[in-house]
């Protein structure tokens, strides 16, 4: 596992690899990760970022390539940073469709006990062929 988080954190875990760095959509955090990973296998990208849903999606499906398990699952956070409730509901069903695309299957859109009332979590899986 490699957690991308600034924040200082406490795991029990010793093959968890901590990149204590903020996610950003560039080449040089795509490689950071790329190097943390490396020998392992990545079969869950999760993004929780407090961001621009659309900016969670692209940092996400940039690390696409890591993942190189049989069944591989992604989870994303989509918090309403746009503004009104229809154009927020406009985004995450572009961000479904761009997931469906890069080749996810069963996307699907839930709104969880712990979401705030303005958030709601995408899950997709796919699988990877080898």
């Amino acid at each position: 596992m490699v957690a991308v988080d600034p924040a200082a954190l406490q795991f029990s875990d010793t093959k968890m690899v901590h990149l204590p760095v903020l996610a950003e959509d560039t080449d040089e955090f795509r490689e950071r990760v790329r190097l943390a990973s490396e020998g392992r296998k990545i079969d869950l990208i999760a993004c929780d970022a407090n961001v621009n849903p659309n900016l969670s999606a692209r940092l996400a499906l940039s690390l696409l390539p890591l993942q190189q398990s049989a069944r591989a699952v992604l989870v994303l956070s989509l918090k309403n940073f746009v503004g009104r409730r229809k154009r927020w509901e406009r985004e995450i069903a572009e961000i479904a469709e761009l997931v469906e695309g890069s080749g996810y299957e069963r996307v699907r859109v839930v709104h969880l006990f712990n979401n705030a009332p303005m958030e709601k979590t995408l899950v997709a899986t796919r699988m990877v062929s080898r």
